[in-house]
C-alpha cells in the first residue's frame, strides 16, 4: 500500500485555514467543513468574520456551518451525515426547526427518512408550520406528506378557477380590491 502525503511546515491554525481553502482539489462534505471552522473558532478564537475572509467565503456561510455542527442534535447530524436531508434543508429548516421544538425536528426527519419531499415542497411546509398555531402544527408534524398533499389540492383548484373565469375573473377581482380600498 501507499499513501501520499503533504507535508506543511506552518502552525497548526494556518494550516487548517490551507486546508479548509482547498476545496477544489476534493469536494467536502458540509460537517467536514463544520468540524474545521469549529476548531478555528474555538480553539484559536478565529471570529467568523475572520474565518470567512481567509477561506473566501462570507460570513453567513461560516454561520451556517457553525449552526449546522453547534445547534442540531447528535441524531439529526446523523440524518444529514446519512444523506437523509440535504445541507440546505439542515441549516435553513431543521436547524431553525431544532432551536424552537426539536422534538418536532427530529419527527420531521423521521418522516424525511421514509419520504424524500423537495426542498421547494419543504420549505413551504416551513413557512406554513412558522406561521400556524399550536394544535396546527402537531397535526403538520404528523403527517407533512398530508399537509403537502392537502397543499397542492389547494393550489390547483385556485389554477383550475383561474382558468375557467379567464383573464377578465380576475380583472373582475381587481377591480373589487380597487373599490374596497376606494
Amino acid at each position: 500500500d501507499l499513501i501520499w502525503v503533504d507535508v506543511w511546515e506552518c502552525p497548526e491554525e494556518a494550516a487548517l485555514i490551507a486546508f479548509l481553502g482547498r476545496c477544489q482539489e476534493r469536494p467536502w462534505e458540509v460537517i467536514e467543513e463544520a468540524g474545521l471552522i469549529r476548531e478555528l473558532h474555538t480553539h484559536f478564537d478565529y471570529s467568523q468574520r475572520e474565518i470567512a475572509r481567509k477561506v473566501g467565503r462570507d460570513a453567513s456561510w461560516v454561520n451556517r456551518r457553525l449552526a449546522l455542527i453547534n445547534e442540531l442534535p447528535e441524531d439529526l447530524l446523523d440524518g444529514v451525515r446519512q444523506g437523509h436531508i440535504s445541507t440546505w434543508s439542515a441549516t435553513q429548516i431543521l436547524v431553525p426547526l431544532s432551536r424552537g421544538n426539536t422534538e418536532h425536528a427530529r419527527t420531521l426527519l423521521q418522516h424525511l427518512k421514509k419520504e424524500a419531499i423537495s426542498t421547494r415542497d419543504l420549505q413551504s411546509f416551513f413557512q406554513h408550520y412558522k406561521k400556524s398555531n399550536k394544535n396546527t402544527r402537531e397535526r403538520m408534524i404528523k403527517a407533512p406528506g398530508l399537509f403537502l398533499k392537502a397543499l397542492h389540492n389547494q393550489k390547483e383548484d385556485l389554477e383550475v378557477q383561474t382558468l375557467r373565469e379567464g383573464p377578465e375573473g380576475i380583472w373582475c377581482k381587481d377591480l373589487q380590491i380597487i373599490g374596497h380600498i376606494l
